[in-house]
């Protein structure tokens, strides 16, 4: 399964693109699923096993059927990063889907044919051990309702992100935000 890697100014063009196919009817939610430890991993493993990364990564989430009300319609990955656009905005189901999304990922065994052993590395002044065959990630969700629209998905991309972000330090690195348009109530 190969996903198209998508500069950051294409995201937000891409994804109003989707949204107008899909018609989302209760609300609009982009989930932004970051690497935990990429750039040390990286470092070490290189290109090659990097794409064998999130290809396994995508292998999952394209396996994770979750269905709660609502649907992947689309799917992007930009540098390390994913985001999926998902068409529900309750914050029950989008933290239930984000914790079954982030335990399969982080179960997630990447192919290591080159038999690429785990090391210690130094990274920014600090031992780091890597594995190849694994990587764990942190959640950010963004939902906007469907009564503030028209939706702002550049917004929604920002705060996804930023929300990403803040899950680095979260109880089980995911963070459910809403975003609401300026003036709205």
């Amino acid at each position: 399964m190969s996903i198209p890697i998508l500069p950051r100014n294409q995201l937000v063009p891409q994804i109003e693109i989707a949204v107008r196919e899909h018609h989302p009817s209760s609300s609009l939610s982009l989930l932004e699923i970051d690497v935990n430890g990429m750039s040390p991993w990286y470092n070490v493993y290189g290109t090659d096993q990097r794409e064998r990364a999130m290809e396994a990564f995508f292998g999952t989430i394209a396996e994770a059927k979750l269905d709660h009300r609502g649907r992947f319609s689309f799917l992007a990955r930009h540098p390390y990063d994913k985001l999926l656009l998902y068409d529900t905005g309750n914050p029950k189901d989008l933290q239930a889907i984000a914790t079954t999304l982030k335990e399969r990922l982080d179960a997630t065994s990447i192919p290591n044919p080159d038999g690429l052993q785990p090391e210690t590395t130094n990274y920014k002044n600090r031992d780091v051990d890597v594995d190849p065959q694994r990587l764990t990630v942190r959640i950010g969700v963004a939902y906007q309702h469907a009564s503030y629209t028209p939706y702002d998905v550049g917004g929604l991309v920002e705060k996804a992100l930023v929300a990403a972000e803040e899950a680095k330090t979260a109880p089980g690195q995911i963070v459910v935000v809403q975003h609401m348009l300026a003036g709205a109530r």
